[in-house]
């Protein structure tokens, strides 16, 4: 069960997944298991193939190994997104955030 809406006493979140990705059930589920408040943007393949997908990664200027999903974002009072990472990159930093 993901949040939907926003605690302000806790870091927010926003998670960009794809249906059928392992990674990103795990992360989901962690986050989850942390009662973190998050928000999941599916960037799972449309009819346009995975162009919704590229134009996500070209945006934000990621490249390489970086255009892949999961990505976890931490969401600031004004609405910016700060990129966490992918899942191993996202549970060490949650681990710090939540402990």
């Amino acid at each position: 069960m993901s949040a939907t809406s926003f605690d302000n006493t806790l870091p927010n979140f926003v998670l960009y997944s794809k249906s059928g990705c392992p990674s990103c059930v795990r992360l989901k589920e962690y986050l989850d298991s942390l009662g973190a408040s998050y928000q999941v943007k599916d960037l799972s393949d449309d009819e346009n193939g995975n162009a919704r997908r590229e134009a996500f990664y070209d945006n934000r200027g990621l490249t390489g190994t970086d255009r892949r999903v999961p990505k976890l974002f931490e969401l600031s009072a004004d609405g910016s997104e700060f990129m966490i990472g992918g899942e191993e990159d996202s549970r060490e930093y949650l681990d710090v955030i939540f402990s």
